[in-house]
């Protein structure tokens, strides 16, 4: 068992969600990490920028008693997150993969279907400048910019269903 030593406590400041981070657990998954989640008792995935700025530390009785329950949880469930982890990494993987197959699909028949030479467009991941959240014109699902494509020729938030800014008319 690891010593308690380099484990840290804090609290989500937003929902006040105890957690506890865990050298040893974690997984290389690029910028995630792996934090226990001591309300929900499982150990959950949190980007590591977007965690610097909704946690604080907690210290003294709230941290020993996080703790405690981070190490009963361990004792029963560790090397099963270890064993089966990396194989849910590989199976989400490849799931976004084809949703993003399917998305870039949609687009081009999108763009083909309003005249456009779908070659000339690229859907891409972009690192967003800001947060955008909204929803699509033509189909009314929501959109987000961190999890969609966006076109680069309008820069809207491409939908699953294909539509981009580009094929938007008043």
């Amino acid at each position: 068992m690891d010593d308690q030593e380099n484990w840290w406590a804090g609290e989500i400041t937003h929902t006040g969600a105890i957690v506890v981070y865990d050298p040893s657990a974690q997984i290389s998954s690029g910028g995630n990490l792996y934090i226990y989640s001591v309300n929900r008792k499982v150990m959950r995935q949190f980007d590591r920028d977007e965690l610097r700025t909704i946690v604080k530390s907690i210290h003294g009785q709230e941290r020993v008693q996080a703790f405690s329950i981070y190490s009963e949880w361990k004792k029963e469930n560790f090397e099963r997150f270890l064993q089966t982890e990396p194989l849910r990494i590989i199976e989400e993987s490849r799931r976004v993969k084809a949703e993003e197959d399917k998305l870039k699909e949609n687009y081009r028949n999108k763009l083909i279907e309003l005249g456009f030479d779908p070659d000339e467009f690229i859907a891409q991941k972009v690192t967003p400048r800001r947060h955008r959240v909204t929803h699509c014109y033509s189909c009314k699902r929501g959109l987000d910019n961190k999890l969609f494509f966006e076109c680069n020729a309008c820069h809207w938030i491409i939908c699953t269903c294909g539509a981009c800014g580009c094929g938007y008319s008043r």
